[in-house]
């Protein structure tokens, strides 16, 4: 297992995630993560992911999910904020969709996997 006393032999890794982070329902604190130094709540359905070590440029890739919240009817969703992804962070909204609302910006579970060069 990697510690970030290891992130030097992390950033050599290829195909590896560099960063990854469980955020719980309702986005104050952290379930469990790698690399990811906070979490910043800025609103319901918006948040920030702030890495302990910085990605090498902004071209790497974030992977995210959320749990549905047992719902047959609606579609939860995670995405990063066009314009708002630098080498130490991501901004993301989350937000359910259905057949009542276009969109609603909500504060689900969600998951992200973050690959890429680090710095």
């Amino acid at each position: 297992r990697f510690s970030m006393s290891k992130a030097a032999e992390l950033a050599s890794l290829q195909g590896v995630a560099k960063a990854w982070i469980d955020i719980p329902e309702g986005q104050a604190s952290i379930n469990d993560s790698f690399n990811v130094a906070t979490l910043t709540d800025t609103g319901t359905g918006d948040g920030a992911v702030n890495f302990n070590s910085s990605f090498s440029n902004t071209n790497y890739c974030v992977l995210t999910g959320s749990e549905d919240g047992a719902s047959s009817t609606s579609v939860r969703t995670h995405d990063i904020t066009e314009g708002q992804k630098t080498t130490a962070k991501y901004d993301f909204e989350t937000f359910v969709v259905n057949a009542s609302s276009n969109r609603t910006d909500v504060d689900v579970r969600s998951y992200s996997g973050i690959h890429g060069d680090l710095a």
